[in-house]
């Protein structure tokens, strides 16, 4: 019964059997939206995990904070007591994983977010507030929700906090290699990474040109695809439910080529986009305090990291619900600019 009332409610932004596209039912998205208060608290106490540096005690701690939240919500492991070590150095990282189970037994999906950032260098800390103790936020957010709503989807879904980013997507590369369900059966991947900025690509010394590439200066959320342009519709729909702009490559066609060139392997989503895996990467872009000792949680700005999180939750609705992998054909939604 509760698959029947799930599907009525949400037919979320896709194309339904008939090819006529659905919408996504507010009410039921609001009803179990990712509580935003709760996703900036968990913002809050990575942040305070001194810069969660690559293979130290502070990514460490990060760690063990991300599976105690796993286990809270009764995700089940996805690797022992939600940790997977991969060698780093002369040291170890880990992703955490933890799994929601489907109906499905094969396919999948999977959210990820890096939890590492720079760690300490000369003393000085560099906290990672939105890279990226805001994506993680968010993931956690969203596993939030499924568990609160009750509704077992159709596919599995895999939650990653994925280690060792920043120097090198190590911890990412180690999943697809050694992934805890198979990768030729995951339908999508998708990619959370600095969602807590007030403003997109929030550089002070950009503002006439975003004015004239069409860039509000306000609150937006980045979107790049790969593998599916059904998946970036969906994407869309998802951020445009929630009133606020998207952005992707595609909407820039004399500046696609360098956006693409410039952001293709930056991201915990290329080891997958390298093995074939359709992938939806979220962000609300650098700023001025990019990888600077500024990054701290009082930049972080609550709407957005709640706006972020509810994107990022209907879209995940809205990928449970395709019968395969996310295709190459667009999808109609109207997209509020």
């Amino acid at each position: 019964m509760r698959r029947l009332v799930l599907i009525a409610a949400i037919a979320a932004c896709r194309q339904a059997p008939a090819g006529r596209p659905g919408s996504l039912s507010e009410a039921m998205a609001a009803r179990f939206a990712p509580a935003a208060e709760a996703v900036f608290v968990h913002a809050q106490r990575l942040t305070a995990l001194r810069g969660r540096g690559a293979g130290t005690d502070d990514e460490r701690a990060a760690a063990d904070y991300v599976a105690t939240r796993m286990a809270e919500v009764g995700l089940v492991p996805g690797a022992p007591r939600y940790l997977q070590e991969f060698p780093l150095g002369g040291g170890i990282s880990r992703n955490v994983i933890g799994m929601l189970p489907g109906d499905d037994d094969g396919r999948h999906l999977l959210l990820g977010a890096h939890i590492d950032h720079l760690g300490v260098k000369d003393g000085v800390v560099y906290p990672g507030a939105d890279d990226n103790a805001s994506g993680v936020a968010v993931l956690l957010g969203v596993a939030e929700a499924w568990r609160r709503s009750g509704f077992r989807p159709r596919h599995t879904i895999l939650f990653v906090g994925f280690g060792a980013e920043e120097v090198g997507l190590v911890g990412s590369t180690y999943y697809v290699d050694h992934p805890a369900r198979p990768i030729a059966q995951l339908a999508a991947m998708i990619n959370l990474d600095m969602l807590g900025r007030p403003r997109f690509y929030d550089y002070r010394a950009m503002g006439l040109a975003k004015t004239v590439a069409g860039i509000a200066d306000g609150p937006g959320l980045g979107l790049l695809a790969g593998g599916s342009s059904e998946l970036l519709a969906i994407g869309r729909c998802a951020v445009a439910a929630g009133k606020i702009p998207s952005y992707a490559p595609e909407d820039f066609p004399a500046l696609r080529d360098r956006i693409d060139a410039a952001v293709r392997d930056r991201g915990d989503f290329a080891p997958f986009a390298a093995r074939g895996v359709p992938f939806l990467f979220f962000s609300t872009s650098e700023h001025d305090d990019y990888h600077q000792p500024t990054d701290t949680i009082d930049t972080i700005d609550r709407d957005m990291v709640r706006a972020s999180a509810q994107a990022v939750w209907r879209t995940s609705l809205a990928l449970d619900l395709l019968a395969a992998r996310p295709a190459e054909h667009p999808v109609a939604c109207p997209v509020s600019r």
